[in-house]
């Protein structure tokens, strides 16, 4: 049971490194970052769907997608992620 929460943490994990947030002086990279986010999310991790929400948003590392990045926030709103709910 508990191997099915670990999952989508290193998923999630793997994609915070590659976008630069995880570790100080990592070289950003949102276009590997994105299907790692993409990947956790849809294993209902509540931050990577917000995260590439972002991504999105604002184009980084994917073709900007404003109705994709509404659509991720939502999901992530429904798992839980609370700043998500803010940004749909």
């Amino acid at each position: 049971m508990a191997s099915q929460f670990r999952l989508p943490l290193m998923v999630l994990a793997i994609g915070l490194v590659a976008a630069g947030f995880a570790t100080i002086g990592a070289g950003k990279d949102p276009a590997r970052a994105a299907p790692l986010y993409d990947r956790a999310c849809q294993l209902g991790n509540s931050t990577a769907c917000n995260n590439l929400g972002i991504l999105f948003q604002r184009g980084y590392g994917v073709k900007r997608d404003k109705g994709r990045a509404k659509q991720l926030w939502k999901r992530a709103c429904e798992l839980g992620h609370a700043a998500a709910c803010e940004y749909r």
